[in-house]
């Protein structure tokens, strides 16, 4: 039951009931707390209805937006980061924690002169064993092939 029904019902039954509003103070006040409720709940009631519009209109926006990414990903056009990524661009898929925020170490950004895939790097991590994360291979070894 909505609530305007719900609001409804009790005016109708002190209508029913014949209920006195001229007889005490305390009946008076019912009365006008019955008003109140009344308008209360038509009030609500067009909130939720314009709320509804809206969260509708937003979800079709939202769907349009990803509309115009994925074309403009497609276009080569979009110059956003992956959304897997995490903030700094590097790809260790994390929005939480990433790995290149390990306190006051400099990280690097090495470029795999394969695949071209960027990575951070700490000067700890830099090393002969240091190997491309997306293609695999090693830095070491393709830097030696050159």
């Amino acid at each position: 039951m909505k609530l305007t029904e719900k609001a409804a019902y009790i005016k109708g039954f002190m209508e029913g009931i014949k209920f006195d509003d001229s007889s005490s103070d305390a009946n008076k006040l019912l009365v006008k707390l019955t008003e109140i409720v009344c308008d209360m709940a038509r009030d609500i009631e067009a909130l939720e209805e314009k709320t509804d519009k809206t969260n509708d209109y937003v979800e079709e926006l939202d769907y349009d937006l990803g509309e115009l990414e994925e074309l403009a990903d497609l276009a080569g056009l979009s110059d956003r980061a992956d959304d897997d990524d995490c903030s700094c661009g590097c790809d260790c898929d994390e929005d939480d924690y990433c790995c290149c925020e390990d306190g006051d170490e400099d990280l690097y950004e090495i470029e795999c002169p394969k695949c071209h895939d960027k990575i951070y790097a700490s000067e700890e991590m830099i090393s002969d064993s240091l190997k491309c994360p997306n293609c695999n291979e090693s830095i070491a070894d393709i830097t030696t092939e050159d």
